[in-house]
């Protein structure tokens, strides 16, 4: 009977002591998660500053703009910059790896028990990452909806530019298109009527 009780106080107190491993590890992988969430949207924002200024620099040699050498720069500060943060991620990454696969068997002792009142944290933390991911995805869609009529407007004015352009040459009315103008400068041009 002494040998029973001690049992089942060791079984309390191991229950007290996962439930209490339980609520500390799930705040730090938690914290882990927002952490590695910030450091992969930093990721993203840095490689889409990366495109722009690739683009810039390949743009500023046909546009002859005086800036090319600041693109560089800022290209080679935005590589570093990119290195450094895959880095941390990975570091990251790794870490919380660790620690999930250091918590698995405490959660499944809390899941045997059945109470249900422990959530699993990586999957807590993969439904929270689910609905930032969903909420981003709706920023980054207006803003590119935006960009996409942009895009689909310059395209248009190229195409009509190049008709006028077939057009007047093969009418052999040069008049019709003026030399100096550029599918952007012609944006609101008599062949736009």
């Amino acid at each position: 009977v002494h040998g029973k009780a001690v049992n089942e106080a060791a079984d309390i107190l191991t229950r007290q002591e996962q439930q209490q491993y339980h609520h500390h590890f799930r705040r730090a992988y938690l914290s882990m998660g927002e952490l590695l969430y910030r450091k992969e949207k930093r990721l993203e924002e840095i490689d889409r500053d990366l495109r722009h200024t690739e683009y810039q620099v390949s743009g500023a040699s046909e546009t002859l703009d005086p800036n090319l050498q600041k693109y560089r720069h800022r290209a080679q500060k935005l590589t570093r910059d990119r290195e450094d943060v895959s880095r941390k991620i990975a570091a990251l990454r790794q870490r919380a790896d660790h620690e999930a696969e250091d918590f698995g068997p405490t959660m499944d002792d809390l899941e045997r028990e059945g109470s249900g009142r422990f959530a699993d944290p990586t999957l807590e933390l993969q439904e929270t990452n689910v609905l930032r991911r969903a909420g981003a995805l709706q920023s980054y869609l207006r803003v590119h909806d935006t960009e996409t009529d942009n895009v689909l407007g310059e395209r248009e004015r190229i195409e009509r530019l190049s008709r006028a352009a077939q057009d007047a040459k093969a009418a052999g009315l040069r008049a019709l298109v003026s030399p100096t103008r550029t599918p952007r400068s012609n944006r609101f041009s008599v062949l736009d009527m």
